[in-house]
């Protein structure tokens, strides 16, 4: 395990709360990715939690002085489980083993019983646009990417040690998939596919009401996911201007429109570790693909697919994983079913009772 040393004979006798330097000092996280700095970027995500009225605690384990893991504990205003409000969550975990795990997990109920919370889930690690959610379970072999969970092999069986005992009441279930162009393009040429909405990239300098329709769209849409934020029009303008620093940012966000009314919306995130470390992109996440209940359909679908694969070749054939596909969601991975495309990785978030 990063950072702790495998000690079978030391038991974990202590859990702390701690400051947030202390926790990230300890932490797998401050050194994850290398060459990137990440330690503002996730004090910043809880700081805006607190100011919007949530709360974050940061928990280590130790035994004598030594340390043992740690893990966050904290309520986001903005995230959102199942339609709840009222979900906690536990994320950027760093453990030696599933009995640490079950400390720390054991240690953040009495922080949170006061607060108006029905489950704890996790992990999630905020913030979740760089680190992802859930515990990662295969694709171990591939790079880290923006967005998506990056775990050790051995995290998972921590959970599933745990799962086995009963001591979570529920799981749910993500995955990454990549889609074999080619193979996509000719199996959607067989369709009776429906073109008939109109697929734009936004003007930086005139976004206009733009976010406020993206946000009520999303809101209206994403419940489909068994986790995701809540959007908002004033954050997505701002994350807009992210993309606007970019060299071709502007075709990483894709809005679906029928005459003048937005009904779609495609929001393609690139690698910024990369461009943290001042390097130009060559992978991206497809976080967001989602056309409005009246639309919704595999025929309307699969033009979206078409889009994406123009834009990913106007890029230069990058890289780009499709993230946090519930295993629910049967629209995407019909296309794995039909042999365009493959699943690369899988993760698992956990929900117990409070």
């Amino acid at each position: 395990m990063i950072g702790i040393e495998k000690n079978d004979s030391i038991t974990p006798e202590t859990v702390d709360v701690v400051t947030f330097d202390r926790f990230w000092s300890s932490s797998r996280y401050a050194t994850i990715v290398d060459g990137f700095d990440l330690k503002s970027r996730v004090q910043n995500a809880f700081d805006e939690m607190e100011s919007y009225g949530g709360f974050a605690f940061f928990l280590e384990c130790s035994s004598d002085g030594i340390f043992l893991g740690s893990m966050a504990v904290f309520k986001d205003p903005w995230f959102r489980s199942k339609g709840r409000k009222n979900v906690a969550c536990f994320g950027l975990v760093t453990v030696r083993d599933a009995q640490v795990l079950c400390k720390l997990l054991e240690s953040t109920i009495p922080l949170i019983q006061d607060k108006n919370v029905a489950a704890l889930r996790g992990p999630v690690n905020p913030p979740r646009l760089l680190l992802g959610y859930g515990v990662q379970e295969s694709g171990f072999d591939l790079p880290m990417l923006a967005g998506t969970s990056f775990d050790p092999p051995g995290y998972a069986g921590f959970y599933s040690e745990l799962e086995g005992k009963g001591y979570f009441v529920s799981k749910d279930v993500y995955y990454n998939m990549t889609m074999d162009n080619d193979k996509a393009e000719e199996y959607i040429s067989t369709l009776d596919v429906d073109r008939s909405l109109t697929i734009i990239n936004p003007s930086f300098d005139q976004l206009g009401d733009l976010p406020a329709k993206v946000a009520d769209l999303m809101n209206r849409n994403l419940g489909y996911r068994p986790d995701y934020q809540e959007a908002d029009a004033s954050r997505l303008a701002e994350y807009a201007q992210e993309f606007a620093t970019i060299p071709g940012g502007a075709s990483l966000l894709s809005f679906v429109v029928d005459d003048d009314m937005l009904v779609g919306v495609l929001i393609m995130m690139p690698d910024w570790f990369e461009l943290g470390r001042e390097k130009a992109f060559s992978s991206i996440v497809l976080d967001i693909a989602i056309l409005d209940a009246p639309y919704q359909g595999s025929r309307r679908f699969l033009s979206l697919a078409e889009h994406c694969i123009r834009t990913f070749r106007a890029l230069g054939n990058i890289y780009c994983e499709f993230a946090s596909i519930s295993e629910n969601v049967r629209a995407m991975l019909s296309l794995v079913k039909h042999d365009c495309g493959c699943i690369t990785r899988s993760f698992s978030v956990y929900e117990m009772r409070v």
